[in-house]
């Protein structure tokens, strides 16, 4: 009897893991054909403390709903044109860096359930979930 509750067991986790990766196949799927047909390319501008990013759009006819056309931060007195702040911070890959260009999707929808610092670094207001393409 114990051997039939280990091996239901056993097959209940291979059944699960086969479907959790059959659904991370099928959001890679969908995000590869996004990727190719409705993506923008950005530039990591300023890389702040605590997630708090601030990339330049510089796909030209992208929608300037989307971002700001000027923001200063306020800290540096620096000014930038066309960005937007990071709001989808805990699915953004850790190899980007500042000056770094990138292709991503904007999304509407992220479950961002990380934990992260709330240290103070400006950013614009405006705050896009994105996710990006492949590197």
């Amino acid at each position: 009897m114990n051997l039939i509750k280990r091996a239901i067991t056993v097959l209940l986790g291979v059944a699960l893991m086969v479907g959790i990766n059959s659904c991370a196949s099928l959001y890679q799927d969908d995000l590869s054909n996004v990727c190719r047909d409705q993506s923008y390319r950005g530039k990591l501008v300023l890389q702040g403390i605590c997630m708090n990013y601030v990339i330049e759009m510089i796909s030209n006819g992208a929608d300037t709903s989307l971002y700001e056309l000027v923001w200063t931060n306020e800290l540096t007195n620096t000014e930038y044109a066309n960005v937007f702040g990071l709001g989808s911070i805990c699915d953004f890959p850790d190899s980007l860096r500042e000056g770094d260009e990138f292709n991503f999707v904007v999304v509407d929808d992220m479950s961002d359930t990380c934990a992260v610092c709330e240290a103070y670094s400006p950013t614009p207001s405006r705050k896009l979930n994105i996710a990006v393409c492949e590197l």
